[in-house]
């Protein structure tokens, strides 16, 4: 299962991995439109944290560690960026949403600089696994 949206060669990508593992590509969010999805995240009620982002484009200090919110997807958009960050602009880790039992321990360390990106390591908080045997 892929969440691509609309760039073929990843898509290809993702297909050509599957396909190798003996398995089936699914894109279920395929060619749907990137601000409509976003918006569909936000009203479901789910929860996510920018945790990668890409330097040249995306201010680290502003943006890093940062719940994705209509409003950051907004400032995105308008610095004129893509707000999906389809393009590799950010990634995130989903925390909390109507499909989560309770929301996911998580914890953030301080963000790193990898290359033209920075992130936050990401861990499960030490009550997770109080979590997992309940």
């Amino acid at each position: 299962m892929f969440g691509d949206i609309d760039i073929e060669t990843h898509r290809q990508w993702c297909v050509n991995a599957a396909t190798n593992a003996g398995l089936e590509a699914i894109h279920p969010l395929w060619r749907e439109p990137r601000r409509a999805l976003l918006d569909e995240l936000f009203a479901a009620g789910f929860h996510a944290t920018i945790v990668v982002l890409r330097e040249l484009l995306l201010d680290p200090m502003a943006l890093l560690g940062r719940e994705l919110t209509p409003a950051v997807v907004d400032a995105i958009a308008a610095a004129g960026h893509d707000a999906s960050g389809e393009t590799g602009e950010y990634h995130t880790v989903v925390t909390s949403g109507p499909i989560f039992a309770a929301p996911v321990p998580m914890s953030f360390s301080a963000p790193e600089r990898r290359g033209d990106h920075w992130a936050v390591p990401v861990g499960l908080a030490a009550d997770l696994r109080q979590l997992c045997l309940q």
